[in-house]
């Protein structure tokens, strides 16, 4: 009997008191070579060919399973088993669960997640790599499906251990969602495929989490309100997940893409900005001898945030115009030299995988010229000033030279295309250059404004 009651599945407690209460129409549920003892050793109550005893038995040997007699004493009744199933709140659970799921978060929130290696592969991804995206990408899907479920669950008056059954599916699905993960990025993942499922991993685990919140804010409340909100943002952080791209290539020339959108955000804001001050240009801030208005000095001493951030509103000075547009024709160059850049990867990696270290340098060499045309875009809100274009475009000029020389030692195994786009990218440069230097060189200096 110990033996039968230690196979029994407690997550359906109550269908196998019922079975257990029937008595031999459990017993017919098992053969007698599938239990662990002889069969000649269970007790003689329950032998198969004493099932059929008078009803005044069988009204007593269900009394001694209620009771427990049966189990002896290291087993507790079958009725106080389901008492104390049913006793934890719908709170405890979710707080428990919430808890497992930030315990699962932790490594993928902490800095030990690291991906500055070299893909192993390029078109095809290798098969540990190809079996931890697929195994990522269901994951996500079911935590998709998991979620619905769970808005549904928390809407009901369900106790709290098929809230708990749903709950710990959820938190299997996270675990595996993490651990290919961390196949993938140590099993030839370069490092723009690596970034790309850390962010979106990061954000399914946090709507899931936020999930849990909101139906711990909804119990609290007495079931007053909905989960849908929370359960579209898992539904979102899911199918961008499963949007990343599965190889390296791709995720090479997403990285690109995303740059070169980036920039030329910034080229139309200030596009726009030198077109307007064209029109109606600022009146310069300087007096004669270099001293600032008196009535302006005071506005500036006086400033608060809310005045200062009213200032990106101004426009240039027709001087200042011009040397904001020869610096925005600069950064329109950074585009082009980015497009030269995914199409060297393309001719570099796509006849032969052994180009890869290559590749990598160039991304990271993109990356940096990408922050630093960012950092310079900061120094063209009017009113501009020597000291921080000066510096700005020095430190700019150094990377994207530098990204412009290791395409071309690319050279050799570039199309005939992207080689003659890459030859233009340097000679506008050197001419672009050549023309911020020439307004910097006009523009007063800070001793001079002394």
């Amino acid at each position: 009997t110990h033996i039968l009651f230690e196979q029994l599945n407690l997550k359906n407690l109550k269908k196998q008191q019922t079975y257990l209460l029937g008595g031999g129409s459990f017993l017919k549920r098992f053969k007698p070579e599938s239990l662990a003892a002889p069969l000649g050793a269970l007790p003689l109550a329950i032998h198969p060919t004493n099932t059929h005893s008078s009803s005044s038995r069988r009204k007593k040997k269900k009394e001694e399973y209620r009771r427990g007699s049966k189990f002896g004493s290291g087993h507790p009744p079958m009725a106080a088993i389901l008492e104390q199933s049913d006793s934890r709140s719908s709170a405890d659970v979710l707080a428990e669960i919430l808890s497992s799921l930030e315990n699962i978060s932790t490594w993928v929130e902490s800095d030990q997640v690291c991906y500055g290696t070299i893909g192993s592969s390029w078109k095809s991804p290798s098969e540990d790599l190809k079996t931890a995206l697929t195994v990522l990408n269901a994951a996500a899907g079911s935590i998709h499906s998991s979620a619905t479920k769970f808005g549904l669950l928390a809407k009901t008056s369900a106790k709290a251990i098929e809230i708990q059954s749903l709950c710990d599916e959820i938190v299997d699905f996270c675990d595996k969602l993490t651990s290919s993960f961390r196949i993938a990025i140590a099993n030839g993942s370069a490092e723009p495929l690596s970034r790309l499922l850390h962010i979106k991993v990061k954000a399914v685990l946090h709507a899931v989490c936020d999930l849990v919140r909101a139906a711990q804010a909804l119990g609290a409340r007495g079931g007053a309100g909905t989960l849908a909100p929370a359960a579209g943002v898992v539904w979102a952080a899911c199918d961008d997940l499963q949007k990343v791209p599965k190889n390296n290539r791709d995720a090479y020339r997403f990285a690109f893409m995303g740059w070169s959108l980036e920039i030329k955000s910034t080229v139309d804001e200030f596009q726009e900005l030198v077109q307007a001050s064209k029109e109606a240009p600022r009146e310069p801030e300087q007096a004669e001898g270099g001293e600032q208005p008196s009535e302006e000095r005071a506005r500036l001493q006086t400033m608060d945030n809310n005045d200062f951030f009213a200032m990106e509103d101004e426009n240039y000075t027709l001087e200042e115009a011009g040397g904001a547009a020869a610096l925005v024709g600069v950064l329109q160059l950074t585009r082009r030299a980015l497009r030269a850049a995914m199409d060297a990867t393309r001719d570099a990696c796509d006849r032969t995988e052994g180009q890869l270290a290559w590749v990598d340098q160039l991304y990271r060499r993109g990356q940096d010229a990408v922050e630093l045309a960012t950092d310079l875009g900061l120094c063209l809100y009017p009113p501009l000033e020597r000291g921080e274009l000066e510096a700005g475009k020095t430190k700019y000029f150094l990377h994207l030279e530098g990204l412009l020389a290791h395409l071309a030692a690319a050279e050799g195994f570039l199309g005939e295309e992207p080689l003659a786009n890459l030859h233009q990218v340097r000679e506008l440069f050197e001419e672009r250059r050549a023309q911020v230097d020439a307004y910097l060189a006009t523009m007063p200096s800070q001793e001079d404004c002394r």
